[in-house]
């Protein structure tokens, strides 16, 4: 039914202009945080097993043994939260993690962040992904994760096979080679179909148009 065209197809959409980066976002929230001599690798969601969230504390553990001044920044809750933090202490790395619960103020932190991280077992289209890369954040995806989140080519796709080294080889070099040409990726992930006004015109068009057929 899809190749006859019968089937239409909108994509999960976000406000793309909403979640451009802004220098002075960023700037703001660093200083706040007391950010500013760090490379921050973010991380928003729920601590589950789905989003395989203890090997993302390995993958950061890596990160912060070969760059003392990476920090993890963690917000979200779950049921993997008090074992995520027991990892953090075994790993000796609470000085690199910054975790801040549950947040509603999320713009602020894709713009101070240099860097996602998101290494799930299993995914739809991750929305944070699409937001993340919006602001200029290269993303760190497992291999598990549909191509179609890399809206922007900042996607990096990582095989769960692959070492925690490999992980932070990778997340290191690409945060340190995009941290000074940093810039907003709004308008491409808008021009790969991911923007919320301009799927709404169309969705509105598809029901107009639909409604005119029936009508005739």
């Amino acid at each position: 039914m899809f190749n006859a065209g019968r089937v239409d197809v909108f994509k999960t959409a976000i406000n793309t202009e909403f979640n451009a980066y802004n220098p002075e976002i960023r700037r703001k929230t660093r200083k706040q945080f007391g950010w500013e001599d760090k490379i921050v690798v973010g991380h928003i969601g729920r601590f589950t097993i789905q989003k395989n969230s203890v090997h993302m504390i390995e993958i950061f553990g890596e990160v912060a043994k070969r760059e003392p001044r990476a920090l993890l920044c963690l917000i979200g809750d779950g049921e993997l939260k008090e074992e995520m933090m027991n990892k953090i202490k075994e790993l000796g790395i609470e000085n690199q993690v910054d975790y801040l619960g549950r947040r509603e103020d999320i713009q602020q932190f894709y713009n101070a962040m240099d860097c996602f991280l998101l290494p799930s077992l299993y995914e739809g289209l991750p929305v944070v992904g699409l937001e993340a890369e919006s602001c200029g954040l290269p993303m760190f995806f497992s291999t598990e994760i549909t191509k179609e989140a890399n809206a922007c080519e900042l996607g990096h796709f990582i095989s769960l096979d692959e070492s925690v080294e490999v992980w932070a080889n990778e997340i290191i070099e690409a945060c340190k080679a995009n941290m000074p040409i940093r810039k907003s990726h709004a308008k491409e992930v808008s021009a790969a179909g991911f923007d919320s006004r301009e799927e709404a015109i169309r969705l509105q068009k598809y029901y107009f148009d639909n409604i005119k057929k029936e009508e005739r």
